[in-house]
């Protein structure tokens, strides 16, 4: 059902929703100058990537979705959220866990890093809390942002890691082609 604002109940609107993204960048820019954001740099994700680019990925993947979608979205704190949705600031190589266990524990660990240093809206808290799901089950999104960055995540997660794994067999073929032309002298 449609309102008169020309939004149905689900923040999809009949004509064409912009997302302000120049409102959307600043809010992300601003993070990006925080030095407790650019720690997340030293912190190994997805292959050969880290968790600062990885958030930044999902950050802009999420702004893009919402704006292709047409969705009327807190750009603030869809940004926001989604820079801070891996801020658990620990290497998963250090603290001796398991995938499933990373998997299953850093949202908390991320929301709590984040309540402690950021003055976090209920959409915030929400986006970061959730983004793990369907692997936390009880861990749902209640609001659209939500599921934009949870989305986005995954999507991102399997980019990074294709790009890795592309980036090693690269590698390989490369060395294999060197061992067949050594091979053939």
């Amino acid at each position: 059902m449609v309102d008169g604002s020309g939004e149905d109940r689900h923040g999809i609107g009949r004509k064409v929703i912009h997302l302000n993204h120049i409102a959307y960048d600043c809010a992300i820019k601003k993070l990006l100058k925080d030095p407790r954001i650019r720690a997340m740099e030293k912190y190994a994700q997805h292959g050969d990537g880290n968790t600062l680019a990885h958030s930044l990925h999902v950050a802009r993947t999420a702004g893009r979705l919402a704006s292709r979608m047409r969705l009327r979205v807190h750009e603030n704190e869809l940004a926001r959220g989604a820079m801070l949705h891996d801020f658990y600031l620990y290497s998963t190589h250090d603290m001796k866990m398991s995938a499933y266990q990373h998997g299953t524990r850093h949202a908390e660990q991320a929301l709590k890093n984040a309540s402690r240093h950021y003055d976090l809206t209920e959409i915030e808290r929400d986006i970061i809390y959730s983004h793990m799901w369907p692997l936390n089950i009880t861990h749902v999104p209640h609001c659209r942002e939500s599921v934009l960055v949870t989305v986005a995540d995954k999507y991102c997660a399997v980019v990074e890691f294709g790009r890795a794994f592309s980036r090693k067999m690269d590698k390989q073929v490369g060395r294999a082609k060197k061992a067949i032309m050594a091979l053939a002298r």
